[in-house]
């Protein structure tokens, strides 16, 4: 029986169907969430979006007692235990990086714990999209490295078009020993995928060991819902796993070879609720 279920944001609460599930959850899926909870059923989200902006949507839905990961594992918060854990940047790799980046023209932000930053030249039609999905939009700064000397950094993300990822991925690379990154994607960027860059260790499977530790949650009875391939990173953990038509095509792939799997119909089509009946949880 299922006694939690850990749930990505972006392709799986939130679509790209404006007033319908964009920029906010459908009111049906936010109903069924709410029914689940009534039925004792743990909610927990983990997600690549900043913590500001995952604390926004958690409030927005109206849930109790919502533990969430934010930042792609950077940030691990329990509100019944008020156990905040926190993974910073080094400051010096982080300001090599925010200085390769601008450079060369990469649209950048980075990440402390109450804000996210943009360069003000960088502003564009991208930041409009990226306000809109996260419901709170960016510190703009004539200086990132001025952000990085006082403040710490959670992460840094850097978004490029789907033709361009091997060219972020090479430049990822000369920081290795010191930083893990994973694509993240959200169906209303279009063309745009974002790397997002951690400390080192850092990712969502790790967001939920740590998660683990503080809260009661035996991952035997866990159900994990995401749609892209950094979200296997906890749905492997997860005894029941499931993903939506929009998912990942190796996602898939990944999810079906086990037992009490599921593949729900598109985001857009409000999916998370066919995986919910179908694991009856309604």
């Amino acid at each position: 029986m299922i006694q939690a279920i850990i749930l990505d944001i972006d392709g799986v609460l939130i679509g790209s169907k404006n007033g319908f599930n964009y920029p906010k959850p459908n009111p049906k899926v936010i109903e069924m969430l709410k029914i689940i909870q009534e039925n004792k059923i743990q909610i927990i989200l983990c997600t690549a979006k900043p913590m500001v902006a995952t604390k926004e949507l958690i409030k927005y839905l109206d849930l109790e007692n919502i533990p969430f990961i934010s930042d792609n594992g950077a940030i691990v918060y329990s509100p019944k235990s008020k156990k905040l854990s926190i993974y910073y940047i080094n400051r010096d790799i982080a300001k090599k990086i925010i200085k390769d980046s601008i450079e060369s023209n990469i649209y950048t932000e980075i990440n402390t714990t109450k804000n996210y930053y943009i360069d003000t030249a960088q502003q564009s039609n991208l930041t409009d999209i990226l306000t809109e999905l996260r419901g709170i939009g960016p510190m703009k700064v004539d200086n990132l490295q001025e952000i990085i000397n006082n403040e710490k950094i959670v992460r840094v993300s850097l978004f490029t078009l789907q033709d361009y990822k091997t060219n972020i991925e090479k430049r990822i690379q000369n920081y290795d020993n010191h930083i893990d990154f994973k694509w993240s994607y959200a169906p209303k960027l279009g063309s745009y995928w974002a790397a997002v860059l951690t400390c080192k260790n850092i990712s969502k499977k790790s967001g939920l060991l740590e998660l683990v530790k503080v809260i009661p949650l035996n991952l035997q009875y866990t159900l994990g819902v995401g749609d892209g391939m950094n979200d296997w990173d906890f749905i492997s953990e997860c005894s029941y796993k499931a993903t939506l038509a929009n998912g990942h095509k190796n996602l898939k792939k990944k999810i079906m070879r086990y037992d009490n799997s599921c593949i729900g119909s598109h985001v857009d089509q409000n999916g998370l609720i066919d995986i919910f009946q179908y694991y009856k949880l309604l």
